[in-house]
């Protein structure tokens, strides 16, 4: 049995239906002593963002009218629906696909007669053909004829609008009757949108069944068993447990929804967003609910819910080798507070919230022990981003040129083998988002890509072959190139060996990526996914000499980046090695050993509060166990270093999982980007 009942595409086709068997006074949802602006506050939402994974693009107009066409619109009143007097007042106006009828013909009856067991006044025609302008007729004379709001059954006519950039399927034509909408340069998209003879705003509500791009059935089928759960919901048949889930993921987390004015204390609500995952969302849909708010980051046939932790703390540390005894200035900056320790000494406490990252924002004087010496920093979190940068310096503010960081203790691992920081760098080549799986197999050099020697300087595909060397470990592409997306980096690097060389070349990478050494193809893992590091372990032979390594990274949306060094199989240093461009000084730290998270409500002792015993002496390596797990490599740009990032590894709940999870669930909101796409292939519904 499915029991999902509504997407927000179609929730006025239940509110229509159902509402009345729940015996629900109206004034009660929303209390007339509630002030409106505590439920919708549009000064302080975030910004939905449109997130879809490769495969998955957005629909085009162009693809819509090829397989709907505009035509002349025929509306004709069936014969099994009685003619309404001229005189009576409408309620609701159906109209339904001509094609269609037929097929449901005795549901959409059964809910015709449903509604007007409840006093609804209903009004049922049949469309053939049609195009946005005569079926906003239609409606406007329904609602001059008193309807509150239409329901369209089938496939009626979709409108596009334009707005900026953006092109998409927009029902507010239909429900604006007095604005004004043009289309001016004529392309069947409105670009024009104004208050015309009245406001922007909706005159009726549209509610929609369309099911024609869904693929769980046949349009009639799927018709007539939404149909079918609507009326066996009205009569009491379809009950799941009265209660409600707000399920919220980390951009909201301070959000209200209000569902307990509607059920009362029969409302669970997740909002820590290290924990509201993708797996745990479908677990929570499977218990049975009546309602579900989901606020999620989407595209139209999915959500993707992060794990950047919020209203926690976590950990991160870091060895740092000085080759003398001396002072020197220790710079921190975090976002939200910090506690730091330098050598087990408490140097920095900032119990500060909502004041943004800024690098350097506290100094401290720090006395550097010849060899080994350790930065403990403790970060708290309430929302949003989540950040931390340090650096160390002389006493003139210069970076040192001679330390040495490491993640794991000294004491316990040997010396770890450094990341490349120097590269030649050829970029970015920008390829349409349909030919992501094609990037890594296509050249963008227009010469033989494994064989390539650049020199700094040399062009190459339209783009020039530069030095780069950001004092970070990780090669943030993303941050060198301006954030663009939808294609591919090439990245160069000259390794000498004074020796022949067995050792292993240990890469992570976001997303995909294509290696050679020595013109030998060593590795092609086309993905799409986010960085990790020294997530591909490849044996390699250095000759004698010099060496050329060539990597190439693909690029879908959002970050983009690399690491990369060779070293022994437990990641030690293999000696004998040299580059080059030597790298420049680390100056902001991008590779810490990181614990957490530490979720941690209460704001006033978050970050005081010891989640590991003794925190100050703690002197971990790479592996250790922790009461939340393990101590891990986090590596990335170090100005700042993005703790949200390294702990945000998201995951997607596609439409199709929730179809065969089945979870029995009646009322489904989406406050989301995306859904409104119905002409989208399996899109939300």
């Amino acid at each position: 049995m499915h029991y999902i009942l509504v997407a927000a595409i179609i929730c006025i086709l239940i509110t229509t239906s159902s509402i009345g068997s729940m015996q629900l006074n109206r004034s009660y949802i929303i209390s007339p002593s509630r002030d409106v602006f505590s439920y919708v506050r549009p000064q302080v939402l975030k910004q939905l963002e449109w997130e879809f994974p490769p495969g998955f693009e957005p629909g085009t107009f162009q693809d819509y009218i090829k397989h709907r066409p505009y035509s002349k619109a025929y509306f004709i009143a069936p014969y099994a629906c009685e003619k309404r007097s001229k005189n009576s007042k409408v309620d609701v106006s159906v109209l339904v696909e001509n094609s269609l009828y037929n097929s449901v013909e005795d549901n959409l009856l059964q809910y015709v007669h449903d509604l007007e067991s409840m006093g609804y006044v209903v009004s049922v025609e049949l469309l053939a053909g049609g195009n946005p302008e005569e079926v906003k007729s239609w409606v406007r004379d329904q609602y001059n004829e008193g309807a509150s709001g239409v329901v369209f059954i089938g496939d009626i006519p979709a409108a596009w609008v334009r707005v900026g950039d953006e092109t998409f399927p927009c029902d507010l034509y239909y429900m604006d009757l007095d604005g004004l909408w043009v289309d001016s340069d004529e392309d069947g998209v409105y670009d024009v949108h104004e208050s015309g003879n009245g406001d922007m705003g909706p005159e009726l509500y549209v509610g929609r069944l369309f099911v024609s791009t869904l693929s769980w059935g046949s349009e009639a089928g799927l018709v007539n068993d939404y149909l079918d759960k609507v009326h066996r919901y009205r009569t009491g048949e379809l009950v799941v447990p009265w209660r409600g889930l707000e399920y919220i993921d980390e951009d909201w987390y301070d959000m209200d929804v209000h569902l307990n004015d509607i059920y009362g204390k029969n409302v669970s609500r997740y909002d820590l967003g290290y924990h509201t995952t993708a797996q745990d969302y479908l677990k929570k849909l499977s218990l049975g609910q009546h309602f579900v708010q989901v606020c999620a980051h989407s595209f139209s046939g999915g959500h993707h819910f992060g794990t950047r932790p919020t209203e926690a703390v976590a950990y991160a540390n870091v060895y740092v080798y000085s080759p003398s005894e001396r002072e020197g200035f220790l710079f921190v900056g975090s976002d939200d507070g910090a506690k730091v320790w330098w050598n087990g000494e408490n140097v920095i406490t900032a119990d500060v919230y909502d004041k943004g990252w800024s690098a350097d924002e506290y100094k401290t004087l720090v006395h550097l022990k010849q060899g080994w010496n350790r930065l403990l920093c403790k970060v708290s979190q309430k929302g949003g981003k989540y950040l931390l940068s340090a650096r160390l310096t002389d006493l003139s503010y210069q970076p040192f040129d001679d330390l040495t960081y490491q993640t794991s203790n000294p004491l316990v691992a040997g010396p770890e083998a450094p990341y490349i920081r120097s590269w030649l760098v050829n970029g970015f080549h920008q390829d349409v988002p349909e030919n992501f799986y094609q990037y890594l197999t296509t050249n963008y050099l227009g010469v033989n890509e494994s064989n390539v020697v650049p020199e700094e300087g040399e062009e190459m595909g339209g783009c020039v072959w530069t030095r780069v060397d950001n004092g970070y470990h990780y090669m943030d592409l993303d941050d060198y190139f301006g954030g663009v997306d939808y294609g591919v980096s090439y990245a160069f690097a000259t390794v000498y060996a004074e020796r022949e060389t067995n050792c292993q070349l240990w890469v992570g990478y976001d997303d995909g990526m294509r290696a050679w050494l020595n013109g030998e193809e060593i590795l092609f893992d086309n993905r799409y996914g986010g960085f990790e590091p020294d997530m591909k372990k490849i044996n390699v032979t250095l000759v004698e000499g010099e060496n050329h390594l060539l990597l190439k990274v693909s690029e879908w949306m959002g970050e983009h980046g690399f690491t990369a060094r060779f070293c022994d199989e437990h990641g030690n240093l293999v000696d004998g090695l040299s580059y080059a461009f030597p790298p420049k000084p680390v100056t902001y730290i991008g590779t810490w050993l990181v614990d957490g998270v530490y979720e941690n409500k209460n704001q006033s002792n978050r970050l005081n509060v010891d989640y590991l015993g003794n925190e100050s002496t703690v002197a971990p390596a790479e592996g250790d166990d922790t009461v939340v797990g393990v101590w891990n490599r986090g590596i990335g740009n170090g100005y700042p270093f993005d703790l949200g990032g390294f702990f945000d590894h998201g995951g997607w709940v596609f439409s199709s999982d929730i179809q065969d999870l089945d979870p029995p669930v009646l009322f489904y909101n989406l406050f989301s980007c995306g859904p409104g796409r119905f002409t989208d292939e399996d899109y939300l519904a």
